[in-house]
């Protein structure tokens, strides 16, 4: 089902943050959080290195909103089809 390896990460997760009874939700809602972080990251370095190119600018304002729609999306569906 799972490679040995990401359970492993899981559960040493859950024992780091003292939480062992997290469920499926909780942790598509953690891999969210930790996406939109990623999308935030790649947003705030693409407007920094722009320095003043509004084209540039556009550009990474589209590809953020684009990440975070698709971040939601994605959340939605893989909570939507749960059992």
């Amino acid at each position: 089902m799972f490679p040995r390896c990401f359970m492993r990460c899981c559960i040493l997760f859950a024992t780091v943050t003292g939480d062992l009874h997290m469920n499926d939700a909780d942790y598509i809602e953690q891999a969210y959080s930790e996406s939109i972080k990623q999308v935030f990251k790649v947003f705030f370095h693409a407007l920094a290195n722009a320095g003043s190119d509004t084209q540039k600018e556009e550009v990474a304002e589209r590809a953020f909103k684009v990440g975070v729609v698709l971040a939601r999306k994605v959340r939605d569906k893989a909570l939507e089809i749960l059992p």
